[in-house]
């Protein structure tokens, strides 16, 4: 619902869908075709090329001549698998820098709303796919990543904080490596792209490659690279994925607009505040409750307070903070509904008393109108009150001062 944003004009990304798979009538693609492929994307000078295709063994033909092609280019960046079944990059590629990992982080519902920059494995440290390219983007600026305390990074204009297992809706959640907020450029369409066939035969202008980053990635459903994010959920639809390399295209346009340009990382509250936060409006729910009488006014307030709930949160995501709004909306719901309920039947009980106690003060003048009274009165109420009305009256018939005490009140 966040408004749309402009197409991202520092990355551009080459598409290999079914139709580009079904003209080459092979797939994987040849170690032939992605020589050709990378040959004319290098000879339009892009700033920075990931190749978001894994190449850990050869695909006749073309070998030889895409293991040159890797040597000579040495702004390439190719993908790595670390996580369960690993898969190894390109063995041309022998400079660290021209390897990252394109493992994510799935939260239990499917959905990618994390970040996974970087990870020890044995010891060692790897560093992400998009974080890679990132870096050596920023880096042709002069920009380099300076560690903080508190494994804090400050990157140009922005500093990097890393998820904690008290970071808002993850507290207890695996937090592992180096994780952030997502903080999505767009769907699909806000990134400029081509297709395979579209590459090959030039159709590329110059300018949409110079001096860009170009992602090299399957968009193809057969070859199931697709991922849910928050954009792929629609009202009475099908979830549409989102493709990895455009997850990938996401995470570097966060890291270069947050470096260059300061736009805002995903924050959240630390864990007392959204404790406080939760309280706040329990503690207002319970006020409205008690102090409201159940009328349109009362409706009104309640209803304005709820959408005036949300509506903070999604000012607070428009400004890149995520504040917890399902749990404080439950805690006002519950509050003010079940102090009204009790205030309701506290009131209900007190008016069954004054109305015994008034027909009970004309028991000496009219019993019998009195009698009829109460049993009529009693036709209507549950066993609980009979049995109240039924007590007040043996009160008055033994002339206990609880009665007048009770009127008075």
């Amino acid at each position: 619902m966040r408004p749309v944003a402009a197409v991202e004009s520092r990355i551009t990304v080459i598409t290999v869908d079914e139709l580009d798979i079904q003209a080459q009538a092979v797939f994987p693609l040849s170690d032939q075709i992605l020589a050709r492929l990378l040959k004319q994307i290098r000879r339009q000078q892009p700033r920075v090329i990931g190749l978001d295709i894994f190449r850990d063994f050869p695909v006749e033909p073309g070998q030889e001549e895409l293991m040159n092609v890797f040597r000579e280019t040495q702004n390439l960046v190719a993908i790595e698998k670390l996580v369960g079944t690993q898969i190894s990059a390109p063995s041309a590629l022998t400079n660290p820098q021209q390897q990252g990992f394109a493992d994510q982080v799935i939260d239990r519902d499917g959905t990618v709303r994390r970040g996974l920059l970087s990870l020890y494995l044995e010891d060692e440290l790897h560093i992400s796919f998009a974080l890679q390219i990132a870096l050596r983007y920023l880096g042709a600026d002069g920009i380099v990543p300076e560690p903080l305390e508190h494994d804090k990074i400050r990157l140009g204009r922005s500093t990097l904080v890393p998820l904690t297992s008290n970071s808002g809706g993850y507290v207890r959640a695996d937090v592992g490596g180096y994780q952030v907020l997502m903080n999505y450029h767009g769907d699909t369409d806000r990134f400029l792209s081509f297709s395979l066939q579209a590459a090959l035969m030039g159709r590329i202008p110059d300018d949409a490659i110079r001096d860009r980053i170009v992602l090299i990635g399957t968009t193809a459903p057969t070859v199931n690279d697709l991922l849910l994010t928050p954009f792929s959920r629609k009202i009475n639809s099908i979830p549409n994925q989102m493709p990895g390399v455009f997850v990938h295209a996401n995470l570097i346009s966060q890291l270069l607009s947050a470096a260059l340009e300061g736009r805002s990382l995903m924050r959240v509250w630390p864990s007392m505040i959204n404790y406080l936060w939760v309280v706040f409006w329990t503690v207002l729910g319970t006020a409205i409750g008690g102090l409201s009488r159940l009328n349109w006014k009362w409706v009104l307030v309640f209803l304005g307070l709820s959408f005036g709930l949300v509506g903070m949160g999604y000012v607070a995501f428009l400004l890149c903070w995520w504040i917890p709004i399902v749990p404080a909306t439950i805690a006002f719901w519950t509050s003010t509904l079940i102090v009204t309920l009790l205030f309701a039947r506290q009131s209900e009980h007190l008016w069954l008393r004054q109305t015994v106690t008034e027909i009970l003060s004309e028991q000496t003048k009219n019993p019998a109108a009195t009698k009829i009274a109460l049993e009529y009165l009693k036709q209507g109420e549950n066993p609980k009150n009979k049995r109240v009305i039924d007590s007040m009256v043996a009160a008055s018939k033994t002339g206990s001062p609880q009665l007048g005490r009770k009127r008075d009140s």
